[in-house]
């Protein structure tokens, strides 16, 4: 909750190998998504590989198994969304 609470600018989150690191950037994700849309945010790692197999992948994960949202239907990657989509910006 203090991570989803905090009113700093940055947050670096630096521990092992399966802390829960992806899953709160999925949380604070979803938080900045659906109340901050118009804001920019950056989700980085080491390598793309990293990245995109890893990290991105269990964001992914938490949207669905927590947040009930579906790639493709509620958001898209690596394309442009579809003339329905909402565009905030």
């Amino acid at each position: 909750m203090d991570l989803l609470e905090t009113t700093a600018q940055r947050v670096l989150m630096q521990s092992g190998v399966g802390s829960g690191k992806s899953h709160c950037i999925g949380m604070v994700a979803f938080d900045f998504i659906s109340y901050n849309p118009e804001v920019r945010g950056f989700i980085g790692a080491n390598t793309y590989g990293q990245l995109t197999k890893s990290t991105l992948d269990r964001v992914f994960k938490v949207w669905e198994e927590v947040y009930n949202l579906r790639k493709g239907v509620h958001y898209v990657v690596d394309r442009i969304p579809p003339e329905n989509y909402k565009i905030i910006g």
